[in-house]
């Protein structure tokens, strides 16, 4: 038994396999199916064979799929993928002279029996062309990024789409000079899978190159400490070249030194002495220059060092009135700070390291660009920077800080989801069709733009020309609420070229008009061209205390500008022209902030002290003046809320967020708000105090911080040594780090300590630009500290490399079975393994066994008479025109017997329904003979009789002899009983 299960597991025929070979065991019920039909008596010979041989079928194709059929199909077919680097390293004359070499080895060598595909690669691979029996290549169009070379992704993708049951090949077209994955490896994995891996290497020029090999400075120095910036330049010939040397600081860029150098063959290292007083994060970046120099993009280099020593403050205001007060308070209480204007803020964290904390005084979200905004918040989260923010008619949610990254930094938010009697603000936008690319979609953003800025207690509607409704509001002025219902409705809707402005603006006056909402406006976007609407609409708008604001985009002539202006102009609103589409999302927001207006609470109160934080520690709480105003907010949950309004709104309030701190005071310090608090003593102490815990926390100087980029990605080493040289253990160090501008991506850093008093750790680098990375650390006695670094994708490695690594494409080829091809190579010789092609096929096995099945039972079952078909198909040909001469004339029908024949046919037909039913006699010989003078009883039979008695099919007639042989049987058994 066990050597026929042998067998079974071995089986694999030359054209049809079996997955599971033990399921063939089920054949023996073959021939006893066979062997129990042959028994069958009930069914002509014909007809038993013919269920015996389908009802074998089905058995058989059961069995062939409950064992797993497999097609397997061996062909000689050869499939080629060619793998084109795309990549920076290789010039793009040299990308050209490849994509045709590919052209011509297909052209000259590609038969009827090869097929052929491209794979495009560098920093990510894609199938240029899929494997086919011709190859058209124009021109490469797949992006795939050049920063990095990642041939083996690759091979791994030319595998995954190669075609079955056929010869296959690999042609790598590379400089060989990958960045990323393992070529090596990935070659060996395709060898093991019959896969050849041929290389043609792309030779590259042998021009002359300078490079920017490394710019290394101190990651952390203290103030008026004198250190040196080392600079390696690399030169592939002796040449002159000229060296530049820029500092990025608080002060913006500038340019510290300019040399002339002598360069040498090789590395050539040089040393700058630097020495700074003022503390911050500096940023350096080396140029050189040269005539012997063919590639500029690796002619820079950039590092970074931390200058240690007071802290300093950024100040920022958008009214002069508050720097003239609390600038010099801040500074007579010994506090650095910087003051800077609106357009001076800083974009990256790279410039935000510069400050420990950022004091914002009255500043609108409008006048920040998403750049800043998102910058402001990372800074406070990922770098442990202070964050405070003064309040005024344009600050928190009067601002439009409403779901901004600000908002998300600050210890309160902008929505008033607690207080019983809310200020609400309506706005009603008017959208005409944009006619310029694009138009309607920015027509849509912009209004969710202006959605995004209200509350949810605000009132919002839209109103647009339909062509079929015509004008027709898109959702009514409503609550915002959870604002889902009207994004579909923006969304969704088709904008069209309105006739009249006047219909909309009446709509608008009607809703706002009966609306109890403390600020009322509308938004007009429109190129202009409609009708203007009457004077006697706008007086009545501008009565109501509603404002216009119109924003004129793409007008056909100057009248389309003035009809705008002049509706902004009567209604008191503001006039836009917009060149720019991408302009409009930020004038949407401010318009909507001034909806929010009806957050301000201008009214005389006390500020109530209700916790002792470390800002008013010191300070008599009884001593705090009162105020005019201020802005409503919520405090959130996890905030300390150190002073409140008369209605409970939070005064000042302050938390921890990420890293970093930031503090919330509602309320202004100029004389619109504090007049009061401008001449209390305390108001030097309090905001010092303020500013004071905002501050970032830095640690101690002992610890130096290493970063640098390693096989890709970016490494960090700490050397933890305490001020008597002693190594500091188990620190538990982690940190955040924080991507290159405009997306500031965030992804946690890991440390492990590989050594006594080493700590490292990895991060990817998703391109060039600066990483800023902030550290955080635990002592074993608990207490903690944090360090602040960076790091400087100068750029992409491919630069680097500008000759071609022959040796690890001759590896490659080695290890992948393959061969180093010429450009006159054939790539398409048919000297591999062939690889058979398997398809499943017991899916249909089962399909034609349920088919056949049916067939099985009719056949069993029901009695055809072929002699009646074959009848009806005469009869039906001879009402056929034309076809009834072609076939023979029928026999004319044959009158019935009389006489004696007559009788004897009628006789016959009697004794076939005698013996069946019984009545008759059993012979003719029985039947008594009829008087002289009679008929016969047969011949008494009507012929109607004798023509019924139609002869019997054999199956009939076998059913009938049955029944006779049991009639007989019990006619004997009871004469026997009747003797007895």
């Amino acid at each position: 038994m066990s050597r026929i299960i042998d067998l079974l597991g071995t089986l694999d025929l030359k054209y049809i396999r079996f997955t599971f070979p033990l399921g063939l065991a089920f054949l023996i019920l073959v021939p006893w199916t066979i062997g129990l039909g042959s028994k069958l008596r009930s069914l002509s010979a014909t007809r038993k064979w013919t269920a015996i041989t389908i009802r074998v079928i089905v058995l058989l194709c059961m069995i062939f799929a409950l064992a797993g059929a497999e097609l397997v199909k061996i062909n000689d077919k050869l499939a080629v993928f060619f793998l084109l680097d795309r990549s920076y390293s290789i010039p793009e004359a040299t990308r050209l002279a490849a994509e045709q070499t590919v052209k011509t080895m297909t052209q000259a060598n590609m038969t009827s029996k090869d097929e052929a595909g491209i794979v495009a690669f560098g920093e990510n691979p894609s199938i240029e062309l899929s494997m086919g029996p011709t190859l058209e290549l124009d021109t490469v169009q797949s992006y795939v990024g050049g920063e990095q070379t990642d041939i083996a992704a690759a091979i791994r993708l030319a595998m995954a789409a190669f075609p079955q049951g056929c010869m296959r090949r690999i042609v790598i077209m590379s400089d060989g000079n990958e960045t990323y994955g393992s070529l090596l490896e990935e070659a060996k994995l395709a060898q093991a899978a019959g896969v050849g891996v041929d290389v043609l290497p792309i030779v590259l020029g042998q021009q002359p190159e300078v490079r920017m090999r490394e710019v290394a400075s101190p990651n952390r120095v203290n103030a008026d400490e004198p250190f040196k910036l080392r600079v390696v330049v690399e030169a592939d010939q002796d040449s002159q070249a000229t060296l530049r040397l820029y500092q990025r600081g608080r002060e913006g860029r500038q340019l510290m030194q300019t040399a002339p150098v002598t360069l040498q063959k090789g590395d050539n290292a040089f040393l700058l002495p630097l020495e700074l007083s003022n503390s911050g994060f500096y940023e350096y970046e080396a140029v050189v220059e040269s005539e012997s120099d063919t590639t500029y993009a690796n002619n820079e280099g950039r590092s970074f060092t931390v200058v240690y020593g007071e802290p300093n403050v950024l100040y920022v205001d958008a009214d002069w009135e508050h720097s003239q007060r609390l600038l010099p308070a801040l500074q007579s209480e010994g506090v650095r700070v910087t003051q800077a204007k609106l357009g001076d803020l800083p974009t990256s964290l790279a410039q935000f390291q510069n400050y420990d904390s950022v004091v914002l005084a009255d500043v609108s979200a409008t006048d920040l660009s998403t750049d800043q905004l998102n910058a402001l918040e990372a800074m406070v989260r990922d770098l442990g920077i202070g964050l405070v923010m003064i309040g005024g008619p344009n600050s928190f949610g009067a601002g439009g800080y409403h779901q901004t990254p600000v908002e998300r930094a600050l210890p309160v938010n902008m929505d008033l989801t607690q207080r019983k009697v809310l200020p609400q603000g309506a706005l009603v936008c008017v959208l005409h069709t944009c006619e310029f690319q694009d138009g309607n979609a920015w027509a849509r953003a912009i209004a969710l733009s202006a959605l995004d800025v209200l509350s949810s207690q605000d009132l919002m509607g839209a109103l647009a020309y339909d062509w079929e409704r015509g004008e027709a509001w898109l959702f009514n002025l409503q609550p915002v609420g959870d604002k889902s219902a009207m994004r579909s409705a923006l969304n969704t809707t088709t904008i069209g070229d309105m006739p009249s402005v006047d219909p909309t603006l009446e709509m608008a006056y009607e809703a706002l008009a009966n609306c109890s909402a403390s600020v009322k406006r509308v938004i007009v976007i429109s190129d202009g061209d409609p009708a203007a609407p009457q004077a006697s609409l706008l007086n009545k708008i501008k009565d109501a205390k509603i404002s216009v604001s119109t924003i004129c985009i793409n007008p056909h002539r100057q009248s389309d500008q003035d009809m705008l202006r002049w509706v902004a102009y009567q209604t008191g609103g503001n006039y836009y022209y917009v060149t720019d589409p991408r302009k409009l999302p930020q004038i949407f927001t401010k318009e909507a902030a001034v909806v929010k207006r009806g957050l301000v609470v201008e009214k005389p109160f006390v500020p109530k002290v209700t916790y002792d934080s470390e800002i008013v520690r010191g300070i008599d709480p009884n001593s705090f003046p009162s105020l005019l105003g201020y802005v409503a907010t919520t405090p959130k949950d996890s905030a300390i809320v150190s002073m409140i309004s008369q209605d409970s709104d939070p005064v000042l309030a302050q938390w921890r967020y990420g890293l970093g701190k930031s503090v919330a005071f509602t309320s202004d310090v100029t004389t619109r708000w504090a007049p009061d608090w401008l001449k209390w003593e305390g108001f030097n102490q309090f905001w010092s105090q303020a500013t004071r815990w905002s501050l970032r926390e830095t640690s101690p100087a002992s610890f130096s911080v290493d970063t640098r980029v390693k096989d890709g990605k970016g490494h960090i080493r700490i050397d933890a040594v305490d001020d008597q040289g002693r190594f500091v253990n188990f620190l538990r160090p982690e940190g955040v780090v924080t991507g290159p501008s405009p997306q500031f991506t965030r992804g946690a850093l890991e440390l492990i300590q590989t050594a006594p008093g080493i700590y490292e750790g990895t991060f990817p680098l998703e391109g060039s630009g600066t990483y800023m990375v902030n550290l955080t650390y635990e002592r074993e006695d608990g207490s903690r500290g944090m360090m602040v670094t960076g790091l400087s994708m100068n750029y992409s490695k491919e630069y680097e490399y500008n000759t071609t690594n022959i040796a690890m494409l001759e590896q490659a080829a080695s290890v992948g079975g393959g061969r180093i091809l010429e450009p006159t190579s054939n790539p398409f010789e048919h000297n591999l393994t062939t690889t058979p092609a398997i398809t499943p096929i017991w899916p249909y096995l089962l399909a034609v066994a349920a088919c056949m099945f049916p067939f099985d039972v009719f056949v069993r079952r029901v009695v055809i008479d072929f002699t009646i078909v074959f009848r009806w198909l005469l009869a039906f040909l001879r009402i056929l025109p034309g076809v009834k001469r072609l076939l023979p004339k029928p026999k004319p029908k044959r009158a019935p017997l009389t006489g004696v024949y007559g009788a004897g046919t009628k006789a016959a037909t009697t004794l076939s329904y005698s013996r069946v039913g019984g009545d008759l006699p059993r012979s003719l010989q029985d039947m008594p003979a009829p008087p002289p003078g009679q008929p016969s009883a047969l011949e008494d039979m009507p012929a109607e009789d004798t023509e019924k008695q139609a002869p019997r099919s054999e199956y009939t007639q076998q059913l009938l002899a049955a029944k006779e042989r049991a009639l007989d049987k019990r006619m004997r058994r009871g004469k026997q009983d009747s003797d007895r």
